[in-house]
């Protein structure tokens, strides 16, 4: 998701040591918030599907409900965060993780499942990117590029290896036991976060008349055709994700492929793959424009997504290997791009306007999904559907890319 930039000043803290131990905890933190919450829990899906009674459709609203939470909760966590201790705000997001996986293990109807994952959704606000990425920018300094690459790879490693460990408590214990692992990975994380977290440095807040100056701009911007480009990509792109996160656990067991074990490989394959392009892009940054770099990232998802829908089951882990490779890059194009294009007095807002297009595009991926699973008896057309949507979105993107050398934004600094 992208994250709102920091407002913290750019000082040394305590030294090299505390900063890497900083990171790290971040690190963890979002390896297992978005690990457990957004694909750790798809493992378990046959099983409730069957001991529950529910729809594919009504099972993958949940989804939708923790996304929508996380975007309409987002800019009330981003207010918090620039006005109390970031430190308390990450326990509090700690404990409501560990409160909603205890509690699923008690549940036995549809709404419980709903209200968990409103809270789950709080949970991804509060102790998710938003909190993460302001901890570790103001914390690092001029390493600070560098820092946040390795945050949001390991966001996209949780989401690899935690399908995979829950896959594998499956095998040895009923689902309500082996789903208490997330609550025991957030019990983990607070007592590191009070050991080791501590404030960063943060700068003094906007003069009035600079808030005023940065509303006069913000109109232009959210007119521009790089917002808009911007917006539709993210919003689509994490819809498609989204989608994949979502049921490849379901599809394995679909009828014509039946394999419960590639579940956890076809997760492992989107987001370690993931994980590989999203310190790649990081990288390449230092050595290529960053829209071209984001024009591919874009084609290389679509491309997989079209391989996934027209080539038979035995193709699915490269297809989706190669799907995760961009989605890896786009997702790393998607925070440094913006702070590229719009760094100014407004840059907090447009992000958060950017990021609520993120949420709302993945809150509709799973109902969608489901809906069409469910009427049609396949996933043929749900992969398709993503296959066309994504071809649609790399058309966007290079238009978009080829004008950008006869483009230049008066609003902002030129992207390089």
């Amino acid at each position: 998701m992208t994250a709102i930039a920091s407002t913290a000043v750019t000082r040394p803290v305590d030294g090299r040591l505390r900063v890497c131990l900083i990171v790290g905890v971040a690190c963890c933190i979002l390896f297992a918030t978005n690990g457990f919450i957004l694909s750790g829990l798809t493992v378990f899906d046959s099983r409730m599907l069957q001991e529950l009674g529910l729809s594919n459709t009504a099972l993958r609203l949940r989804d939708t409900i923790t996304v929508a939470t996380l975007g309409i909760t987002m800019p009330i966590i981003g207010l918090m965060i620039d006005r109390l201790p970031v430190r308390p705000i990450l326990i509090g997001g700690l404990l409501t993780m560990v409160f909603a996986f205890a509690a699923y293990t008690r549940v036995d109807s549809l709404w419980q499942i709903y209200a968990l994952h409103v809270l789950l959704g709080i949970c991804q606000a509060t102790s998710g990117v938003l909190a993460c990425v302001f901890l570790v920018s103001g914390s690092t300094g001029q390493h600070r590029g560098m820092a946040l690459g390795i945050l949001i790879a390991g966001s996209g490693a949780g989401n690899a290896v935690i399908p995979g460990l829950n896959s594998l408590l499956l095998d040895h214990m009923p689902w309500r036991t082996a789903i208490l692992s997330g609550a025991v990975a957030g019990g983990l994380l607070i007592p590191l976060v009070l050991a080791i977290v501590r404030e960063p440095p943060r700068a003094a807040r906007p003069e009035a008349a600079g808030w005023r100056g940065g509303a006069s701009r913000l109109l232009p911007i959210l007119r521009s055709p790089d917002f808009t480009a911007l917006a539709i990509t993210a919003s689509g792109t994490v819809f498609c994700v989204i989608v994949l996160a979502t049921n490849l656990s379901l599809y394995a067991v679909s009828p014509g492929v039946a394999r419960a074990s590639l579940g956890p490989v076809l997760l492992l394959a989107l987001f370690g793959a993931a994980v590989v392009a999203q310190l790649l892009a990081g990288v390449a940054t230092y050595r290529l424009p960053a829209w071209l770099i984001h024009m591919v990232a874009v084609i290389v998802m679509g491309a997989g997504a079209t391989v996934l829908a027209a080539a038979p089951a035995s193709f699915a882990v490269p297809a989706v290997a190669l799907f995760g490779l961009g989605w890896g890059a786009n997702s790393t194009m998607l925070q440094v791009r913006p702070t590229m294009l719009f760094d100014g007095p407004s840059l907090g807002l447009i992000l958060s306007l950017l990021a609520l297009t993120e949420t709302m595009g993945g809150a509709l991926g799973p109902v969608v999904a489901g809906y069409i699973r469910d009427r049609t008896g396949s996933f043929a057309p749900v992969f398709a559907l993503v296959a066309g949507l994504m071809v649609a979105l790399a058309i966007l993107t290079f238009l978009a890319s080829a004008k950008r050398s006869a483009r230049a934004l008066p609003i902002g600094p030129i992207e390089q």
